[in-house]
């Protein structure tokens, strides 16, 4: 039984913990949508939280991008969902490989 009641106890408290790491991540992110209500208008927001949706490394990305410009006072009002689209697309562009044929 003592094998029982540690084992028990080892669920408990890695239950405990994960529950920690789980308010923390919630509060995390409610300070974020709350930081993103300041910097945009609804409808950019509502991107965003597509965008958080398919790809949540992206919007990470956004964040801190916006935190730092917010920062720095290159931010003059809400952004618009035509801004936060292109700032998308910038953080997205991707070098096309150019594909070259050698004849002989």
């Amino acid at each position: 039984m003592g094998d029982e009641e540690e084992a028990q106890a080892e669920r408990q408290k890695k239950l405990h913990a994960y529950l920690a790491r789980m308010n923390e991540n919630a509060a995390e992110e409610e300070k974020k949508k709350q930081l993103l209500a300041k910097l945009v208008d609804e409808k950019a927001f509502d991107r965003l939280m597509n965008v958080r949706i398919g790809h949540d490394e992206l919007y990470n990305g956004v964040i801190s991008l916006l935190v730092r410009l917010a920062n720095a006072g290159q931010i003059k009002g809400k952004l618009n969902e035509e801004q936060v689209v292109k700032l998308l697309s910038t953080l997205t562009e991707r070098e096309v490989p150019k594909i070259q044929f050698k004849r002989k």
